[in-house]
């Protein structure tokens, strides 16, 4: 792994742990969300440093310039997303003591997940390395969670304006985006474990089961086997056949003889019993 790529992973930890504590800055009690805001805010500051030295150390991939993603490079576009995003992280932390500075941090953060968004569909469509079934479906994933996670981003930026404009309305519209943010979260957080830990796609699974059929399911051969078959009668009589078959003519004709006689006696047998 190199250190852009370690770098990167890093980032992502940082970016979770630093969701996962702003949330813990609604609790009832001022002091302690004050410092799990701060808290956060000082991860995000880590997460989007890490972010932006990783992208400047990834390799150049040529844009698709023919697309609407591919006004530039994979690497610029995440070098721009986390360099809007620390911008945004440091207003953040001056808006703390300044509150009029909370709605343009928040539409930054904004402008910052869409163009990280649109950074992960253009390595979804041109990635920098050939990549598998497995890879592209956890890569799919990935652009899920992006989208996701810049829809939360949109809630948090209205929520944090309309507060603003509208102070009076502040407790129901904090309390109605945190419920959206929640549920959205548990979502990109789904998203993001399909992409962190799903190593099969549907296609390999479909192949899995057919592979499964082959091997299970009845051979092609047409050889008959000595297994029992659903019409174990069949397989008897092919039983008393196969011996016929390893005996002497004389023998052969003994045998049916002595089969007709079987037969006749409990013909016999069936015809005397009383009704």
């Amino acid at each position: 792994m190199t250190v852009a790529q370690k770098l990167e992973k890093a980032s992502g930890i940082f970016f979770f742990t630093g969701f996962l504590l702003s949330k813990l800055q609604y609790i009832p009690f001022p002091l302690a969300a004050a410092a799990f805001r701060f808290i956060s805010l000082g991860v995000y500051l880590l997460a989007y440093l890490s972010w932006l030295t990783a992208s400047v150390l990834h390799p150049d991939h040529r844009e698709h310039h023919l697309k609407w993603y591919g006004f530039a490079q994979i690497k610029e576009q995440f070098m721009l997303s986390s360099f809007i995003g620390f911008t945004a992280t440091i207003i953040s932390v001056a808006a703390v003591f300044l509150p009029a500075l909370l709605p343009p941090a928040a539409w930054l953060f904004l402008l910052g997940n869409i163009i990280w968004t649109i950074g992960e569909i253009h390595k979804l469509k041109n990635p920098p390395q050939p990549h598998d079934k497995s890879s592209y479906s956890r890569q799919e994933a990935y652009v899920s969670y992006a989208i996701t996670s810049s829809v939360m981003t949109l809630v948090t930026a209205a929520s944090a304006t309309l507060i603003f404009l509208f102070p009076p309305a502040a407790i129901p519209i904090t309390i109605f985006s945190l419920i959206i943010c929640t549920g959205m979260g548990a979502l990109a957080f789904e998203f993001w474990l399909k992409s962190t830990f799903s190593d099969l796609t549907q296609d390999e699974i479909n192949d899995s089961y057919a592979q499964m059929g082959d091997s299970l399911g009845p051979s092609d051969s047409l050889e008959l086997t000595e297994a029992p078959e659903p019409g174990y009668w069949k397989s008897l009589n092919w039983r008393s056949e196969k011996t016929k078959n390893h005996l002497s003519p004389e023998s052969s004709d003994l045998l049916e003889e002595q089969e007709y006689q079987d037969s006749q006696r409990e013909f016999g047998s069936c015809c005397n019993t009383p009704l």
